[in-house]
């Protein structure tokens, strides 16, 4: 198994001083060959990471080992730079680089401190270099050399560790611009996703059009710059964007449900009769139902609250409930409470008194019984009724100013 990045720097910094003759001779070259990129393929198969690096092969030629370090792995901004991310540097500024080595550490915005074979009077050797001569700073697949988390929230300190990556491809992820597993690792693949969210092409090399893109998206200047401030406005809106969705309390059911479903399966099946009061036959069989006063009686039938054949309506001009099942409901205190608010709806729902369910008499201008049925949302009351108005959690305009001056409560469902 390979080491990671920090195992693998020590492994580099174990040659420190060394001469050519080695590297040259692992990679078959002659005594006076550059041996630069030898020196990096040693050390990744020396690691235990060959895989890791131009295929597993071999190269001695830098422009080759560029060409394929941007076409395998992602190029990144200096300031996101890690020990051991691979280095190409082009000295001429002509598009053809170079030299090659390793991230010992980013020394600041301008300057990144290196480990590199060749250099210093052809020794493998530890550099300052300045960021203006390099051509490409590229990550590679490095196991984490640290713990991370995808799930807690990220300190804001402008670093791009292990879990700023590992939260940037959950969120990306969840924003279907990245499908690979979150891994910590800052891949081509992440790269291309961050691009996909931006709209920019998706190449895997975060340049300055992708600091840019990702910047606005951030709300930060983008001047193509991906620095520290960058970075920090990067952790915040990920915290915004990973934070957990509070968990939803159960919904406890509805006490009343059962009741409400009566009404629904006796309005469905008595919708299209109608009888007046004096007409009806007596609910006595419980087969039929036309009146807003039968109609709540009869559901109730249905859930055995009532017996069989009694009804009762509300007669609010006496302030009293009548029919022959009006002494049951007064009697089943533990079934029904009784009420006399004389006040309209909407300040019986402010105040808490109305409750979805209750059996509610109106006495003026016309009486009319209904239940109510809660408050919609844009706030204005939901009844279901029969009679001359009909509807299941419908709007009744005319009664909305109107007093309610009874109420039956039904207290629990058998």
């Amino acid at each position: 198994m390979g080491k990671n990045n920090i195992q693998l720097y020590a492994l580099a910094k174990s040659y420190l001083g060394d001469g050519g003759s080695r590297f040259r001779q692992f990679c078959g070259l002659p005594s006076n060959a550059a041996w630069c990129a030898a020196f990096v393929s040693y050390i990744f198969a020396k690691g235990g990471d060959a895989s890791l690096f131009f295929g597993g092969k071999k190269v001695v030629y830098v422009p080759t080992a560029e060409k394929w370090l941007f076409a395998n792995c992602a190029n990144i901004p200096i300031y996101l730079a890690m020990p051991m991310d691979v280095l190409t540097f082009d000295w001429n500024n002509n598009g053809v680089p170079d030299h090659i080595g390793f991230v010992r550490q980013r020394k600041s915005d301008t300057e990144v401190y290196t480990i590199e074979g060749n250099t210093s009077g052809g020794i493998v050797a530890q550099r300052t270099r300045p960021a203006k001569y390099i051509s490409g700073c590229f990550r590679i697949g490095f196991a984490p050399s640290s713990s991370w988390s995808a799930d807690k929230a990220l300190v804001i300190d402008g670093q791009c560790g292990y879990s700023t990556i590992a939260v940037l491809q959950k969120v990306l992820k969840k924003k279907g611009c990245y499908s690979d597993k979150v891994d910590a690792i800052l891949g081509k693949n992440t790269v291309k996703g961050i691009q996909k969210l931006c709209h920019v092409a998706q190449d895997g090399s975060w340049g300055v059009k992708t600091s840019k893109a990702f910047q606005k998206l951030l709300g930060v200047s983008a001047d193509g710059w991906f620095g520290e401030n960058s970075v920090k406005a990067m952790q915040k809106w990920l915290n915004k964007q990973n934070a957990s969705t509070p968990s939803k309390a159960p919904v406890k059911a509805d006490p009343l449900q059962k009741w409400y479903d009566a009404m629904k399966a006796q309005y469905e099946w008595s919708k299209n009769q109608r009888y007046e009061f004096n007409e009806h036959p007596t609910v006595a069989n419980s087969k039929e139902e036309g009146t807003c006063i039968t109609f709540p009686a009869v559901s109730l039938q249905r859930l055995g609250l009532l017996p069989s054949g009694k009804y009762f309506y509300l007669y609010p001009k006496t302030m009293r409930i009548a029919g022959n099942g009006a002494d049951y409901v007064k009697e089943h205190k533990e079934l029904f409470v009784l009420g006399y608010p004389r006040k309209t709806v909407y300040e019986l729902w402010k105040s808490g008194y109305l409750k979805k369910g209750d059996i509610c008499g109106f006495g003026n201008p016309d009486y009319h019984t209904m239940v109510f049925m809660g408050m919609h949302k844009d706030g204005y009351p939901l009844w279901d009724t029969m009679g001359h108005f009909k509807g299941l959690n419908v709007r009744y305009r005319a009664y909305e100013s109107h007093t309610i001056d009874m109420v039956v409560r039904i207290k629990k469902v058998k």
